[in-house]
């Protein structure tokens, strides 16, 4: 995984955690304060309404008889004296009939005597006001009687009205924690996955050098007469040398594939007869099998000019027939097949060897995904060679398709296009 794609993901992730952050506050505040005003609107319309019941009149002096001294605390100036019950009475109605649903204590002052001559709680909620207490004041207004309203628990009304805002703000707070957590695991997978490389690629760059030494030793010794006459040390000189040159092949296809999955790679095109690259592919096929197997060209898309990377693409069609050559239990038989169609060439390679059950297909062209086996592993491998004929036919903007019939057979369909 390239760094700069990462640290973009980071940035627009971290942009998008601040922007939904600072979207739920300002809808928050704006809610908060259209609730409060709502509330601030309909108290002081309930308590002009009590005021009129109160007076047994309509006409309400021209100055704003009702104040509104803090966020909790209102006074309503009278020309008359009340008693507690008709007022709370009326209160508790006018209140209901704007569904302000919320605790509160008033007490009436007489500025005759100077002090609160009636006073109550009443509680309008389910819960219980630990804090209720007879509200006292001292003179406030000019007025002969006046009666003050405090809500002790408006704070908590307003956040209950904009609790379904607080439910969208709390699953906000869950997703951009998952998505923290997601990332998380992102940088702490990438940077296994950095290690992963980092050492697969020294490891078998570590291993080219040794396996040069053994390479020249084992023939140094197999060119040797006292060897070549023995068939006991000729035999072990040549198990050496296969060994040697199956491990070399694993090396190089290990660092075929770390070179195809840096960013930085680009095939190295140039222009080619694909037709006459797949006849040497074959010829060296044939050398191969020595008889105990058959793999046959045809050719009806005639000289199939194409630009391609001559290596990677002989690597990937031969790591396709290699497949095909391991996974079958009887003798090979290989039908490569080179066509065209419109502006497209199809290439095409059927084996009849053990297939693959359908439920493993679309995971062939994994990395390191090897069709389970059970506890048979009698074809070795790193799982590394469908996922580098796709990285080759990725790079080349090709098509690659394989189908599949368990015991009968795979065919797998590369479409190139063309000019």
């Amino acid at each position: 995984m390239n760094n700069r794609p990462v640290r973009l993901f980071v940035l627009f992730g971290a942009f998008t955690i601040i922007c939904i952050i600072m979207v739920q506050l300002s809808l928050l505040i704006s809610n908060m304060r259209a609730e409060s005003r709502k509330f601030d609107h309909s108290v002081h319309v309930a308590l002009f309404e009590v005021l009129k019941k109160l007076s047994g009149s309509e006409n309400i002096p021209a100055k704003n008889p009702v104040q509104r001294i803090s966020d909790e605390l209102y006074v309503v100036n009278l020309s008359q004296s009340v008693t507690a019950e008709v007022l709370e009475f009326y209160m508790v109605n006018e209140f209901d009939k704007l569904n302000i649903q919320t605790d509160f204590e008033y007490g009436i002052y007489d500025c005759s005597v100077e002090k609160v001559v009636y006073g109550g709680y009443v509680n309008r909620s389910a819960t219980p006001y630990s804090k209720i207490h007879k509200l006292a004041f001292s003179r406030m207004t000019d007025e002969p009687y006046y009666f003050a309203i405090r809500f002790p628990r408006r704070a908590n009304y307003l956040m209950n009205s904009i609790r379904i805002w607080i439910l969208f703000a709390g699953i906000s707070v869950v997703v951009i924690l998952f998505f923290g957590y997601a990332l998380t695991v992102i940088l702490r997978q990438k940077r296994l996955s950095d290690l992963q490389k980092d050492f697969i690629n020294n490891m078998t760059h570590e291993f080219k050098t040794p396996l040069s030494s053994i390479k020249i030793a084992a023939g140094y010794l197999n060119a040797r007469d006292e060897i070549r006459n023995d068939p006991r040390n000729l035999k072990y000189t040549a198990i050496i040398l296969n060994q040697n040159e199956h491990l070399n092949r694993q090396v190089e296809k290990v660092l075929q594939l770390a070179q195809s999955e840096k960013n930085s790679f680009r095939p190295s095109k140039a222009n080619h007869n694909l037709a006459e690259i797949l006849e040497k592919i074959v010829i060296g096929v044939h050398a191969t099998l020595k008889g105990h197997g058959d793999v046959i060209f045809s050719n009806a898309a005639g000289e199939a000019l194409v630009d391609i990377d001559e290596i990677h693409v002989t690597n990937a069609i031969s790591s396709i027939i290699d497949n095909a050559i391991k996974y079958c239990h009887k003798k090979p038989l290989i039908a490569v097949h080179l066509e065209r169609r419109n502006r497209q060439i199809i290439l095409t390679i059927k084996d009849n060897g053990i297939g693959i059950e359908p439920e493993h297909l679309k995971y062939v062209f994994d990395k390191f995904y090897r069709v389970p086996t059970g506890n048979i592993h009698n074809v070795k491998g790193f799982g590394l060679g469908l996922y580098y004929v796709k990285n080759v036919c990725k790079s080349h903007g090709w098509d690659i398709r394989i189908t599949s019939t368990p015991e009968e057979g795979t065919l797998v369909t590369i479409v190139i296009p063309v000019k």
